[in-house]
Formats: structure tokens, C-alpha cells, sequence
């Protein structure tokens, strides 16, 4: 649940703070004049413009991935989406942030239909490297502009520079426990039916959100994207490095030890129930549509027989009787996936022998490699 939390605040959060941050921007810079109503509802009009926008990106992007074949051609267009979201959404004026952010949020959660396995394999290995490169280049970003932005403060005493430091980190760390707390409570208290179908939560838990308020690429984009001229420019961007560190190495590191203490540990046994239950169904609609199969294909019953007697055995695994115990199922779960890693080690060995010999080239390695890594994923090796 803690985990939920985050994930879900992560994406809500930076969107609107973005946004905030735009009026701010603005404001500052005498683009527009500040007042509580103006802004107010340039924000709701910004904000949900955006929404719409992800919306129908989202639903345009599902459906062609619905009619695309291709692998590499499916990820291509996820990787090009966000970017297409965001452009769309700022050519309007609205918020490109949200609009990435509702897009992508349809798309994941029609991912499972709508893309093909192949893509999804590849998909997820191009995403992991192109996140990792995002962050890498914003950070590295920042280290080359510190030695510039360090010349801009040197007119500033260096103990004063600390002080701002340590000053605005607290209030950052502060502000979330002042926000998170209330945010927290106050809904169940005031609302009985928020009470009922969501009890309070542990304080402990409460305190773990609250800690877990690290800073990180986000802020430091939004603080690199501000113009040379605008005003303080070098002291916002000291200071928004100081947060990073103070938030991401500070609690990031503290984090761990803080759950320690607390005694908060994860729900392992309700997730093991969940996932074995979800894997019996799997398996019994498996099983009834082997009998349907058995109609349409009579030709090819022994193949049909196999796939059900190896049905039937994982069924007595996802749904252990009551002389087998959790531990046992585990252990022998463990074993067949050894059987199997064992098994497509030697499988995929001997194909990359083939290839190194001369027997086969590398497009067929590459075929028959893709299999066995299909293979590897689909039966957890």
C-alpha cells in the first residue's frame, strides 16, 4: 500500500507542481500579473486541458498498437508518444506534464492487450535504458553547470549559502510531514463513509510517506529549464542541488533504517495468495478451453493430452492441498524452475556453438534466441 502510495502521489505530484511552478515562472518574469482567482483558474483550465489531452493520445495510441504487428515498430511508437502527448498539450497552452502522464497511464494499463508479446519483451528493456540515459544526462547536466553556477554565488558568503542550504531543506522535509499528516486523517475524521471504506492508517505508515519525500530528476529539470536572465537563476539551482542531496542521499539513505525501526514489513503471505489464485484461474480456464480444442482439432489430440497433463500439474502447485505445505509448493517450485534454467542453459548454448561453428548464421541464432528468451520469461527462469 505504501509503495502504491508514492508510486501514484509521484505522478499526480510532479504534474501539478509543474504547472505551479509555470505560473510562478511567468509571474516572476512580469509575463502575466499574479492574483489568487487568475491563477487559480488558470491552473484547473491548464490542469484538466491536459487531462483531455492524454486522454485522447491515449486512446489514438492504443488503437493503433491494436492494428500494428511489428515489434520494433510498437515500441517506436511508445517511445515516440510521450513526446507527441507533450507537444500536443504545450502547443495549446496546456499541461504537457499531465497530458504525458494520462497517456501513458491508458497505455500501460491496456498494454496487456494491446501489445504484442515480442514487444513488450523488447519494450521493456529499450525503456530501462533510455530512463536510465534521461537521468544520467540531467544529472551530468548539472555537474557541468556547478562549477558556473558556484561563479555566479561567489559574491555570496559562503556561510550564508549554507545556511540557505540547510534552511530551505528543512522546510522542504518539514512541509511534507505538515502537508501528509493532515492529508492523511482529516478526510476519514470529517467523512464517515471515507472512514468505512478506507480505515485509518498506522502512523507508522503515515510516517514512512512522509520520510520518503526524496527530490530528484524532476526538480532538478523544472530548476535547469528556467532562462539565463531570470532572476537568481544560479542561487535556485545551488539550491535546488542542495535539496537533491540533502532528500535523496539524506532520507533516501535513512529510509531503510527508518522501516527497520518502525517494524513495518511487507504483506508477503497476502501477496503470495493473490498471485497463487490468479495463476489457479489462469490454469482452469486453460483447462476448459483445452476441452473446447478438442473439438476443433481432433487431429491433434496427443499434443492436446500434453499440454493438459501439464496443466493439471501446475494446478496441483497454484493450489496446494492440505498435506503440502506453503513452503513445500515453494520448494518444489524452486526446483522445476532450476530444471528449467538447466535446461534452456544448454538449449542456448548449444544454438551459439551452431553460430560460432558455421553451421547456422546469426539471424537464425537470433530467431531461435528470441524463442528461448520468450520461453525463460514465460516460466520465471
Amino acid at each position: 500500500r505504501i509503495v502504491t502510495v508514492l508510486e501514484g502521489e509521484s505522478l499526480i505530484n510532479d504534474a501539478t507542481s509543474l504547472i505551479a511552478y509555470r505560473a510562478a515562472t511567468a509571474a516572476a518574469l512580469g509575463v502575466m500579473s499574479f492574483s489568487v482567482l487568475s491563477s487559480t483558474l488558470e491552473f484547473l483550465v491548464i490542469g484538466l486541458g491536459g487531462v483531455v489531452v492524454g486522454v485522447l493520445v491515449g486512446a489514438i495510441l492504443t488503437g493503433l498498437l491494436r492494428r500494428t504487428g511489428d515489434p520494433k515498430l510498437e515500441i517506436a511508437v511508445t517511445l515516440i508518444a510521450p513526446a507527441t502527448a507533450y507537444i500536443l498539450a504545450e502547443r495549446f497552452g496546456l499541461s504537457g506534464v499531465l497530458a504525458t502522464v494520462v497517456a501513458g497511464f491508458i497505455t500501460g494499463r491496456r498494454a496487456a492487450r494491446v501489445l504484442s508479446p515480442d514487444a513488450r519483451l523488447l519494450g521493456s528493456g529499450a525503456w530501462q535504458i533510455l530512463l536510465w540515459g534521461i537521468n544520467a544526462i540531467v544529472f551530468m547536466s548539472i555537474g557541468l553547470q556547478l562549477p558556473a553556477i558556484l561563479d555566479g554565488l561567489s559574491a555570496t558568503p559562503p556561510d550564508e549559502l549554507l545556511r540557505y542550504a540547510v534552511l530551505i531543506s528543512l522546510t522542504v522535509i518539514v512541509a511534507r510531514f505538515v502537508w501528509v499528516f493532515p492529508a492523511t486523517y482529516l478526510p476519514r475524521f470529517l467523512s464517515r463513509e471515507t472512514r468505512e471504506r478506507d480505515p485509518y492508517p498506522s502512523s507508522r505508515q503515515v510516517l514512512i510517506v512522509s520520510w520518503a519525500g526524496m527530490r530528484g530528476v524532476v526538480s532538478l529539470a523544472a530548476a535547469l529549464a528556467l532562462t539565463p536572465d531570470f532572476p537568481h537563476r544560479p542561487l535556485i539551482l545551488y539550491l535546488t542541488f542542495c535539496v537533491i542531496v540533502a532528500t535523496l542521499v539524506g532520507q533516501g539513505l535513512t529510509l531503510p533504517w527508518l522501516i527497520h525501526v518502525l517494524g513495518v514489513t511487507a504483506t508477503g503471505d497476502g501477496l503470495e495468495a493473490e498471485e497463487s489464485h490468479a495463476r489457479q484461474i489462469a490454469v482452469e480456464a486453460g483447462l476448459r478451453r483445452l476441452e473446447e480444442l478438442r473439438e476443433e482439432y481432433p487431429t491433434h489430440l496427443p499434443l492436446i493430452d500434453q499440454i493438459q497433463e501439464d496443466l493439471e500439474h501446475e494446478l496441483t502447485h497454484v493450489a496446494p492441498g492440505e498435506d503440502v505445505t506453503l513452503d513445500e509448493a515453494q520448494q518444489e517450485a524452486l526446483d522445476h524452475r532450476a530444471i528449467r534454467v538447466a535446461v534452456l542453459v544448454v538449449q542456448r548454448e548449444a544454438v551459439i556453438q551452431l553460430r560460432d561453428d558455421g553451421v547456422i548464421n546469426d539471424e537464425t541464432l537470433r530467431r531461435i534466441e528470441l524463442e528461448l528468451d520468450l520461453e525463460a520469461v514465460r516460466t520465471g527462469s
